[in-house]
Parts: C-alpha cells; structure tokens; sequence
C-alpha cells in the first residue's frame, strides 16, 4: 500500500491542482498534502544506513533555510514558500524507502507525463491552451500578452505548457522523463518484444515532446547528460555501451526528425536579432548586472525564500510587477535567498549524494553512471533556470532526480 501512494504521487506529480490562499500569492499543491498523508502512513521509513547521511543533511537545510525566514523581506510569504521546501523533502525521503522500487518509480514517473504531453501537443498545433481550475490549467493564447511564444521568420508559435506553469518547467521533466526511458530501454534485452515496441513508441513521444518545449536549458541538458552518462559507459563498461548504441542513435535521429518539421521556431530560439529572442537575452544579462546588490543587502542571512521579486522592487520601485523576476540561475537564487551559510549546508547535502554515486561508479555500477545523467540535468538545468528553486514542480523534480541518483547506486550486482 505504501509503495503504490508513493506511485500515485509520481503518477500525479505534473498536476498543478491547488487550493490559492487569500492573497493570491501563496498556495498548497493537492500532491502536496498527498505527500503528507503518505509520510504518515509509511510511518517509520526504511532508509539504508547508507543514505542516512543526505537524509540527515537534508534536515540541516531545512532547519537553516528556516533560520532565514526570520530575516526575510516578507516573513509570512517566506514561510509559506518555505513549506514547499519541506513537502520536497519528505518526497525525497518517500523515493529513499526501501519499499519502493526505483524501476517502477521511473516507469511511473514517465507514464504520468504522457496526458500533461498530449496537452502540450494539443497547444503547440492549435496555438491555444484551456484553462481547468480542476485540473490547475492555466489559459494562454499564442496572441495573449505574457504567453510564452516563439516568434519565427515566417509565423508566431505557442510553446507547450502542458499542464505546467511554464514551457522550461515542461521541458525539464521532458528531459528527465526521456533520460529515464533510454536508461530502462538498456535494460530490455530480456523483455518481450511487445515490451520494447511500447519503449520505442514512448521514446519517439518523449522526443517529439522535447523538441516543442523549444526549450533550450531542457535541450542543454538533455545533451550533455547523453554525452556525460555515455563517455562514463564508455570507458566503464563498453559493452554496454555499444548494446545502448541503437537506441541512443534512433533517439538522435528522431530528434533531427522533430527539429526538421518545427525548424522555423527551433531555430529562432538561436537567433538574437529577432525581437523576443533579443528581449530574452537583454533580461538575463540585466539580471546578473543587479545580483551584487541584492546578494549584498543580506549575504549571510538570505533575504527569505521568494523574497529576490521583493528584492528587486525595493531597489527599482515603480516598475511592471512582471519585470521583477528571480535571476535564471538556482545556484545564485539559493545564495540569495537562504544566505551563504544555508547554500553551503544545501551543498553538503548534494555532496553527500555525489560522493555516494562516484563510490559506486568506481565499483564498476552501470546504475551509478545512469545516475550521473540525472545530476547533469539538474546542474544544466540549475545554471540556466530559477524554477528548480523557485516553485513547487522544480523542487519536486529536484527531490525526485536527487533521490533518484541514490536509488540507482543502491545495487551495483544488478546493474
């Protein structure tokens, strides 16, 4: 029963259903609560001794991160905020329980994304996306103000949403999902032939779902996490590496398939002499111009998770409340907002991890290096991105990827 909740949250992870409080601003996701009920139930977690340790430093961040609500621009806002923190967590410590098998976890977490793609799809051909207070739907319109678009040479292109609140959130659990899925296909060479048809059918929508996000943090990191996973198998185990050669070379033709039909938008997101792509590019270097002031306002305490929109306010009042965004880089987010001391802890935690996966790595684990893959998305996906840290479904991603890192290195006899 526990294992099956803990599928069922996956299962309903891409749902952006949640009850708004009265300020509009802040919230609770239902798979949030669901998280709750199930850390309840599952009563004493069993963890191995081994990754105990995160665990343990995953309860120091918390615990500091909490520190710096104290300190915060808006204490009540950062509190708030702070409580989603706390729900990633307790789902990191779910995927840690022994009860729970990783290859299901993966499967799940990939079969969940196919409605939240098919909606996408449906709003990238049709230029339209409706809303579903239900199902947390928001409405964009390809003519909507503050729609994310794609401005071609020759049309205007709605990005794919799917059920998330922005098309990089998509493209990010895209990424994942289609890394997940070239994993367990390397894992099939036992399996039924029906069995690797269903594999490559989801591996020709995952891709086609990639290439729509137009989203090129996604697409980075996707790459690179094929490029570090694949030189790893390489050198590790080459013949493994050449079995997952087929499957590999048809992910990268469907993708040169995909970006051919979509080339006209696909492209524009390379083109800085268009006018969104150049606006694009004007705002991020506009944000790591201002970093130092906000940083410098509160660098040991953190001006409070979601305070750095605030932040921004106070130093250039007046403007469009859409201009004061979070900087695109969740490495820089967290030192600002938690402060350099929480942003060392919150380090030591991911070190934790690492240091487990590169042990296993060098005891030859195929898992481990599978494992890497997915701490290369996160880092990719971090440097180019606020969301990881800044909302809900990033940092459910982030606890899912992280988890999941350690639960690939558990065995390395199976790999």
């Amino acid at each position: 029963m526990f294992e099956r909740l803990v599928l069922l949250i996956l299962f309903l992870l891409p749902w952006q259903t949640r009850y708004i409080f009265d300020d509009g601003v802040t919230s609770i996701y239902t798979v949030e609560l669901l998280i709750l009920v199930t850390f309840f139930f599952g009563l004493r977690l069993h963890i191995r001794k081994e990754h105990q340790i995160p665990a343990r430093w995953l309860g120091f961040v918390l615990l500091a991160s909490l520190v710096s609500v104290v300190f915060a621009i808006n204490r009540e806002l950062s509190f708030f905020l702070w409580l989603h923190l706390l729900f990633a967590a307790l789902f990191f410590l779910l995927l840690l329980d022994q009860r729970v098998q990783p290859l299901r976890v993966l499967h799940t977490f990939c079969l969940g994304l196919l409605i939240p793609i098919g909606i996408g799809i449906y709003q990238v051909l049709t230029g339209d996306a409706f809303s579903s207070s239900w199902f947390g739907l928001a409405e964009h319109d390809v003519n909507m103000l503050g729609t994310s678009v794609i401005e071609g040479t020759a049309s205007r292109w709605l990005r794919a949403y799917g059920t998330f609140d922005h098309p990089n959130v998509f493209g990010g659990y895209v990424a994942t999902a289609l890394f997940c899925i070239l994993a367990l296909l390397s894992r099939q060479s036992r399996r039924p032939r029906h069995y690797k048809i269903i594999f490559l059918s989801l591996l020709s929508i995952f891709s086609f779902a990639l290439v729509i996000s137009f989203s090129r943090s996604a697409w980075l990191a996707f790459f690179l996490a094929l490029l570090v996973s694949g030189s790893l198998l390489l050198w590790k185990n080459r013949v493994r590496a050449v079995a997952g050669l087929p499957f590999l070379s048809l992910t990268l033709l469907l993708l040169a398939i995909f970006v051919g039909v979509f080339a006209d938008p696909v492209f524009s997101r390379f083109s800085p002499e268009l006018r969104l792509e150049a606006r694009s590019l004007a705002e991020r270097t506009s944000e790591y111009q201002q970093f130092p002031d906000v940083f410098l306002q509160q660098p040991f305490t953190g001006i409070g998770v979601g305070g750095y929109p605030l932040a921004l306010e106070q130093l250039n009042p007046g403007k469009p409340e859409w201009s004061y965004q979070p900087i695109h880089n969740s490495l820089l987010l967290i030192l600002v907002e938690v402060g350099f001391v929480v942003a060392l802890v919150l380090f030591a935690w991911a070190w934790s991890i690492d240091k487990i996966n590169y042990t296993a790595i060098r005891r030859g684990s195929v898992r481990a290096i599978t494992a890497i893959g997915f701490g290369t998305i996160l880092l990719v996906v971090a440097m180019l991105d606020h969301y990881l840290w800044s909302s809900w479904s990033g940092l459910a991603l982030l606890a899912f990827s992280m988890a999941m890192t350690l639960r690939l290195s558990d065995d390395h006899t199976h790999s």
